[in-house]
């Protein structure tokens, strides 16, 4: 379901009533639990009488097998596209959607799957996986507030260090500033003594 993006629901009804809760011919010696014919397949394969007689089927070694092809062959077949805009908690629809593409000839198959799911609550397996998602999905959202939160924190952290480099600068400056026009002044009456000095000499010598 988390793959293939089909209903849990839907492949585990399907697989009950089209191979006949597992008791088929097809799914006791072929494996084959969705009376999926041969179509363009090139593994091996069982003839058994459907809607005509000696018909081809895929076969499989293990019953995994015939499931997970089952949701590759509702995904890579373009008649079965529509039913990818369903919602995948939408099994009533899916249901009548897979007649009306055409999986089944039976006029009454949608209600038969839908009677399966209620009567063993398929749907359960619905909503495992569903809340398994919307747990995921927290859990990532959750992950990206904290990453985005330590991100503006480190943006803050480093403004304000910038904010308070900058601070210190100036005030170095100030400092700097404020010594060389202490110098300067101290320089300025020093020149003004030694003026004041020479002029008292000068005028003492007279």
């Amino acid at each position: 379901m988390r793959t293939y993006k089909i209903p849990a629901s839907i492949t585990l009804a399907q697989g009950i009533l089209e191979s006949g809760s597992g008791k088929g011919r097809l799914s006791v010696k072929a494996n084959n639990h969705f009376g999926i014919k041969c179509h363009d397949w090139k593994g091996p394969k069982i003839f058994h009488d459907d809607d005509e007689e000696q018909e081809c089927f895929r076969k499989y070694s293990a019953p995994e097998y015939s499931y997970r092809d089952h949701s590759i062959f509702l995904t890579s077949r373009q008649r079965y596209s529509d039913l990818f805009d369903l919602s995948i908690s939408d099994y009533k629809n899916w249901a009548k959607g897979l007649k009306k593409a055409g999986y089944a000839t039976d006029k009454n198959y949608p209600k038969k799957l839908i009677n399966l799911i209620e009567s063993y609550k398929l749907f359960i397996y619905d909503d495992i996986v569903l809340k398994k998602r919307k747990q995921k999905k927290e859990k990532k959202e959750k992950k990206q507030t904290k990453t985005k939160q330590e991100k503006q924190q480190k943006q803050e952290k480093q403004q304000k260090q910038q904010k308070q480099e900058k601070q210190q600068t100036q005030q170095t400056q100030q400092k700097q500033q404020a010594k060389a026009a202490k110098a300067a002044n101290a320089a300025k009456a020093a020149k003004a003594a030694t003026a004041a000095t020479a002029a008292k000499a000068s005028k003492t010598a007279k």
